[in-house]
């Protein structure tokens, strides 16, 4: 795993937006579950099921969980993906987002870091200070989304698997 982090008072979002988002209270969990769905269809490190892993992401969450900041993102009317920047529980000034993606149609067309922006936009309104977050080393676009973003790379996390 690959740790970044970026101070959230410097960030602007500088894109122009044309996505629409709608909160979980918004779409329904119904609809957001369909987008969340095809989105970690295909994700390596999800080993449940869709909903399991998304009562899981909610489960980390929290007391801090707030559905109205958890987001499907669509143009036009079509769905692109899921962003979920989430405040850390017990950490009012720190923030992550625990999900973020685009179905595999719209993935490497520059949208990542347009959501990923306006992920870290939502978190510094929510009162966040500063943002940390991770991926796989193996997740080159990741990577490259948050570079785009300006975060710093603060270290690599190697785990082993005992056989």
């Amino acid at each position: 795993k690959m740790l970044f982090e970026k101070n959230l008072e410097e960030h602007k979002f500088l894109y122009e937006d044309m996505f629409e988002y709608e909160s979980i209270h918004e779409s329904g969990l119904k609809k957001f579950l369909k987008v969340f769905k095809e989105v970690v269809e295909d994700d390596p490190e999800r080993d449940v099921s869709c909903e399991d892993y998304f009562s899981d992401i909610v489960e980390n969450a929290g007391e801090k969980y707030k559905p109205e900041n958890w987001k499907t993102v669509s143009l036009e009317g079509k769905y692109l993906g899921i962003i979920l920047p989430q405040i850390f529980p017990g950490h009012d000034n720190l923030g992550s987002i625990f999900f973020i993606g685009l179905i595999p149609e719209e993935r490497n067309k520059g949208y990542g870091k347009i959501t990923f922006s306006k992920s870290l936009e939502i978190l510094k309104d929510l009162g966040a200070k500063k943002y940390l977050g991770s991926t796989n080393m193996q997740n080159k676009p990741m990577r490259r989304v948050f570079e785009s973003g300006g975060c710093k790379e603060m270290f690599k996390r190697f785990f082993y698997e005992a056989i």
